[in-house]
């Protein structure tokens, strides 16, 4: 019995190989298009490299992060106060859902549209449009000091480029000048030049 076992299935695995190699199973070759080079920008401004910047004097940049182009710890006595800067897409540049999840992040009341300007300063620098936002929010749990965050949103290019600096509302205050200032000198340059 075991004999014919064996015997039936060697049969039915060489009529399984035998029946598959017709010259209609033969391999089949395509040659496909190849695609176009996407096209140069129209815009040489569009096409930019990183952004160039002067850091304040006491400032140090950090280790590279997963999603951050670069992180600065402003004051050398508090490790957790530090501008972070990122950059995404241009989907991610809407001003009044950043605004309202930053308010969200800080405890702030969310603003409406309408609110925006009591919020949000309009700056030109360096041929750059900048939302600069200025929020406060609550107190952490066990903390006397409201949290503030001072943010900003420049598009540029095919990116939105972000800042955001958050702390104790008096941490904050006492290096908010170096951070506009730096800020103010962020730049950017068509690739090559």
């Amino acid at each position: 019995m075991r004999s014919t076992l064996r015997l039936f299935t060697a049969l039915a695995v060489a009529a399984f190989f035998a029946s598959g190699c017709g010259e209609r199973d033969a391999p089949r070759v395509y040659r496909a298009p190849k695609e176009a080079p996407a096209p140069a920008p129209a815009d040489p401004g569009t096409s930019l490299e990183a952004p160039r910047w002067v850091v304040p004097a006491g400032w140090k940049q950090l280790p590279d992060q997963q999603m951050r182009f670069a992180t600065f710890q402003v004051d050398p006595n508090d490790p957790k106060l530090i501008v972070t800067v990122y950059s995404f897409g241009p989907e991610s540049g809407a001003l009044l859902p950043n605004v309202n999840r930053w308010e969200q992040q800080i405890g702030a009341p969310v603003s409406a549209e309408a609110d925006l300007p009591k919020v949000v300063k309009k700056l030109k620098s360096n041929g750059l449009e900048i939302d600069a936002i200025d929020l406060l929010g609550v107190a952490p749990e066990g903390q006397a000091e409201k949290q503030r965050m001072l943010a900003a949103i420049m598009p540029v290019g095919s990116k939105v480029w972000f800042l955001k600096f958050v702390g104790a509302e008096s941490k904050v205050a006492a290096h908010q000048a170096d951070y506009e200032a730096f800020l103010r000198s962020i730049s950017f340059a068509p690739s090559g030049e």
